[in-house]
């Protein structure tokens, strides 16, 4: 039997499992000693639990901005195509249309991941050095300028992102570690427990869990 929450529980389990322990050692005064350890671990997990919603909102915020920046990412983008294919004829394979995207669909760039907005900043870039020798290319100087600025604002968001999910990944990381400190003070405590009250598996699992098993059977709380 494992005396434990399993090591992907989350931390409101975490936390609630060492409560409940701790509560459920009180009422034996020679088990007082190990109260303050689960009382301890009840506190870290509740740290944790705050700090991974806070993480995961952070995270649902500015997945919510970078969707935003790229719905007007591909406007601009869409617009600077669309001018551009006009001044070609309504011909891919002709200039200026050709000239920007080369073999590759305005569609498929805008389904592009975090890298759009440097590939983005690539075409304007491009595009920038070819409009002063090309009078007719004009047109497309205010919507190229449009879409730097959403390149930029893209990046941003995306990299703003990133920040939030690489925390969020470090509370992971935290609770994995507080898991496992669970499960290996619940092991010192059933040593205790069992040194106190030899042979009392009814008190481990009063204490610990829902079952009256012996330690060994594999049943999980």
């Amino acid at each position: 039997m494992s005396l434990h929450p399993p090591l992907d529980a989350s931390p409101d389990r975490l936390r609630r499992f060492c409560a409940r322990v701790a509560s459920a050692m009180a009422s034996r005064p020679i088990l007082n000693e190990k109260i303050a350890a689960w009382e301890e671990l009840a506190e870290e997990c509740l740290s944790v639990d705050v700090a991974t919603k806070k993480g995961d909102d952070e995270v649902e915020a500015a997945q919510a901005r970078a969707r935003l920046e790229d719905a007007d990412w591909r406007h601009a983008l869409h617009a600077l195509a669309a001018r551009a294919l006009a001044l070609a004829g309504e011909k891919p394979g002709a200039p200026p249309y050709e000239t920007l995207f080369g073999r590759v669909n305005e569609r498929d760039v805008a389904e592009l991941g975090s890298g759009k907005a440097e590939l983005g900043a690539r075409l304007v870039g491009g595009l920038e050095g070819l409009l002063g020798n090309a009078p007719g290319w004009r047109p497309l100087g205010p919507l190229a300028e449009a879409l730097s600025v959403a390149n930029q604002r893209l990046a941003e968001a995306f990299e703003g992102l990133g920040r939030e999910e690489e925390l969020v990944l470090g509370f992971e990381l935290a609770r994995a570690k507080l898991a496992r400190r669970v499960a290996h003070e619940a092991d010192l405590t059933c040593a205790f427990v069992l040194a106190a009250f030899p042979g009392r598996y009814d008190l481990l699992s009063a204490i610990f869990g829902e079952t009256d098993e012996r330690p060994g059977s594999g049943r999980r709380l």
